[in-house]
């Protein structure tokens, strides 16, 4: 059974990802944990909300592994916001071999993908320049 949340659906729509535009990894992850302590299965909507809250170098162990669960799906294959977004966590953890890995084996590509990893590319130079 495939199951979006009505908790990740709720946060969404209200304020534009929940805890995962607040960065609450952990909050996110427990919700996300309940799912699958019930056996159900996340959609491309849950795993989006959950990689937004995963977008710092101290959660990024907890996104590498919803990157995992991810590719037991066949979700990536044909959604390309859920694929920017894994692009955008990676770039936004300063992983440029791995967004660069994801956004080449994404089957479409898209401005939107391309942009976010650009602008992540170029945060790090700007960064690095301070």
């Amino acid at each position: 059974m495939v199951w979006s949340s009505p908790f990740f659906r709720q946060r969404e729509v209200r304020d534009g990802g929940g805890y995962g535009q607040q960065g609450q990894c952990y909050e996110v992850m427990y919700g996300f944990e309940h799912m699958q302590s019930e056996r159900l299965s996340p959609d491309a909507i849950t795993f989006i909300c959950t990689l937004k809250a995963c977008r710092s170098t101290e959660t990024m162990h907890i996104g590498e592994q919803i990157h995992d669960r991810i590719m037991s799906t066949q979700l990536l294959e044909g959604d390309i916001v859920l694929g920017t977004t894994l692009v955008d966590m990676y770039v936004k953890c300063g992983m440029l071999a791995k967004a660069e890995k994801v956004l080449k084996g994404l089957p479409d590509r898209n401005t939107i993908s391309w942009a976010c990893s650009l602008l992540g590319i170029l945060s790090i130079i700007k960064f690095m320049k301070l």
